[in-house]
């Protein structure tokens, strides 16, 4: 026994030295090959245009990193991944900031050629393969460090004002989050959201603030005209961001990751209460018909794939309305259309439950705003040729009678007696007059 003892303690000494050699190798070669970057590197990055030219020494140290960071994905060592990234952005970032001083340093007549796309470009040729090889393998946890840095960078970029850098970083973060929504990694997914919707908030309370003219000649590619705004560009970029949500939520629904869209139109949901504030009448009116828009889609694919999200339309509806200003009534009007709608499609598969929420619209509503229960008024209607097509004749007397009562209650909560209200009522009363049950 003691023989097989000392041969078992040789083995697990001799695995031991091993994992340390494997372990500690690489990070050594990641930390002298950093020493060997040069602070200067940036001039000949813009001089190429961004080409990598390994007849040039100054570009060797960033081969030599991406090399040992793709083994280390081959070999899931996430700690080796993580450094190489904090070593490559923080290159980056300090480029950046090089290419800002020179600049501003120079004289106006004698401005310099620098683009930081071209810096871009690069840095994206590096992160290219490595995050190939991260999809490849299935490493969520390298997705996750590097979409973390991303976003980092894109909040540098937007404290700096740079909207266009930030863009440009968006496209590549867009195309990350729709690998990994269709590869189902589920952490990554819901890390994706979660940081996207604190960069929304972000975006958000600028448009909300005085709109500021951007500098005329701006470092890197931000050449924009004084009557340029930062309002307009913000508005358009932020639309990507809703479009991206609504293909996430699309994907997802139809996917394993199902409690998503839950998450994705909790993020819409707060996003429409702040827009709905914006007192830019056209910046408002346009986000706000992508919000909507975005809202309708995943709806419909969700409740088709067995979701009730529900909760995320016309239970909200009271709250959105109170938030927008009575001058802006046609705000209102196509917010409690669309959502009205969205419960009337979910009556269609079957979340009869809908009908009460609609219900619960009507009398919060009736004082204050008649013009949006008679819009609710008219979706309700609707549901009782889809509640008579019900096959369980249980079910189908039931939410009839329910559906009767709701619309009664509109008219028993009508203290203020808006003409319009009475009239909806009865006309839907007198259409359905057999199932009354007054």
């Amino acid at each position: 026994f003691a023989m097989i003892g000392t041969i078992f303690s040789l083995v697990y000494l001799v695995a031991f030295v091993y994992h340390v050699i494997r372990k500690i190798q690489p990070e050594r070669i990641i930390f002298e090959t950093s020493k060997t970057i040069s602070v200067d590197a940036w001039k000949e990055i813009v001089e190429n245009k961004g080409r990598i030219d390994l007849t040039l020494s100054v570009f060797k140290p960033f081969m030599i990193l991406e090399q040992i960071m793709i083994k280390s994905v081959n070999n899931n060592d996430v700690f080796t991944f993580a450094q190489g990234l904090s070593i490559l952005f923080y290159r980056m970032e300090n480029y950046l900031k090089e290419i800002q001083k020179e600049f501003q340093s120079s004289e106006k007549s004698q401005k310099p050629n620098l683009n930081s796309s071209y810096l871009y470009k690069f840095f994206f040729m590096i992160f290219s393969p490595l995050l190939s090889e991260s999809l490849t393998h299935g490493r969520e946890q390298f997705i996750i460090q590097y979409q973390w840095h991303v976003f980092k960078q894109i909040h540098i970029f937007y404290g700096d004002k740079d909207f266009r850098s930030v863009q440009d970083f968006w496209e590549h973060l867009d195309y990350v989050g729709h690998k990994i929504f269709d590869l189902e990694m589920i952490s990554a997914s819901e890390l994706f959201l979660k940081q996207l919707h604190q960069f929304m908030k972000l975006e958000l309370e600028t448009v909300k603030k005085t709109v500021i003219v951007l500098p005329k000649n701006s470092v890197g590619h931000i050449h924009h005209s004084n009557d340029e705004t930062i309002d307009r560009i913000l508005t358009d970029d932020f639309d990507s961001r809703i479009n991206s949500l609504t293909e996430f939520g699309i994907t997802s629904s139809a996917k394993r990751m199902k409690h998503l869209p839950n998450s994705i139109l909790n993020i819409l949901r707060e996003t429409l209460e702040v827009v709905l504030t914006i007192p830019d009448g056209i910046t408002r009116r346009s986000i706000t018909f992508s919000v909507l828009s975005s809202f309708e889609k995943i709806h419909e694919v969700s409740i088709k794939n067995g979701m009730r999200n529900s909760i995320w339309t016309s239970y909200w509806l009271e709250h959105y309305v109170e938030k927008i200003d009575k001058r802006n009534s046609n705000d209102a009007k196509l917010v409690t259309e669309v959502l009205s709608r969205l419960s009337v499609s979910s009556v269609k598969h079957s979340d009869y439950s809908s009908i009460l929420q609609l219900g619960v619209n009507c009398r919060r509503l009736a004082d204050d705003y008649p013009d949006l229960v008679v819009i609710i008024l008219d979706n309700l209607e609707k549901c009782f040729e889809i509640v008579k097509n019900e096959i369980d004749p249980e079910k189908r007397e039931t939410w009839l009678k329910e559906l009767i009562q709701e619309v009664e209650s509109a008219e028993k909560w009508n203290v203020k007696k808006h003409p319009q209200i009475t009239m909806k009522v009865q006309e839907i009363l007198d259409k359905n007059n057999s199932l009354n049950t007054n």
